[in-house]
């Protein structure tokens, strides 16, 4: 909290509390039906109404002024990480801050995307297809082969599974 702010708001406080003193004489005067009394009264009042309503101004511009700081400090942060985030990508990556790391064409909008495929992909791809085939054989009428589970013991050697029906 700045200077500004600390005295608005005591300035403003103080100042409506003493408000309250002439307005307790103008109801007495009022009582007491003494015009002159009640003349002086209220204009003490306004007049500290209106030290209070200066004092608030004060506040407020002091708050914005506080308000502005804390903006222009927020968008120095976060300048600095990023800037702090570039560094590093150019220390692990080795790239140039602006550049783009992929340099691969960009296919048209009207061509569609492209994709390449190496020969040892492709060649994955037909293994993958022939294992799908596999698996799924018995579904299309071939004759599916029946491997019996294998299990292993504690001693790395291979034991018969047997299948006792669920029990």
């Amino acid at each position: 909290m700045n200077a500004k702010i600390m005295e608005g708001l005591s300035g403003a406080g103080t100042n409506m509390n003493l408000v309250g003193v002439p307005m307790k004489v103008f109801r007495k005067a009022v009582q007491d039906e003494n015009a002159k009394k009640m003349q002086r009264s209220a204009n003490v009042a306004g007049e500290l109404k209106g030290k209070a309503d200066k004092y608030q101004v004060k506040a407020k511009k002091g708050m914005a002024e506080q308000a502005e700081e804390a903006r222009e400090k927020a968008k120095a942060a976060r300048e600095e990480a990023i800037e702090k985030r570039r560094n590093e990508r150019v220390q692990k990556d080795g790239t140039q801050p602006g550049r783009e790391t992929d340099t691969r064409q960009k296919p048209d909008k009207k061509m569609g995307a492209f994709v390449q495929i190496s020969n040892e992909g492709k060649e994955k791809a037909r293994l993958a297809a022939e294992g799908s085939v596999r698996q799924t054989a018995g579904i299309f009428g071939k004759k599916a082969v029946q491997k019996q589970p294998m299990i292993f013991m504690q001693a790395g050697k291979k034991a018969n599974a047997i299948y006792t029906g669920g029990q």
